[in-house]
């Protein structure tokens, strides 16, 4: 499990809580934090770019290994 925050989403310390109970229980399950954007930074291309790039990327690395 693959779970990406902002820091200004409302469910940021939901997504590292869950996080945290799936490597508990041996789930493979990763956590990443992107500091100054929004939960919907996704819908802002051309304001977030490197974001969304740098976002894209961690989502093929996660799935290849």
């Amino acid at each position: 499990t693959l779970v990406l925050t902002t820091q200004f989403c409302p469910f940021r310390d939901e997504g590292r809580d869950y996080v945290r109970r799936l490597a508990e229980k041996g789930v493979r399950a990763e956590t990443y934090n992107y500091g100054n954007m929004v939960h919907s930074y996704l819908n802002f291309e051309k304001l977030c770019y490197d974001e969304i790039c740098d976002t894209y990327r961690r989502m093929a690395d996660f799935l290849q290994d």
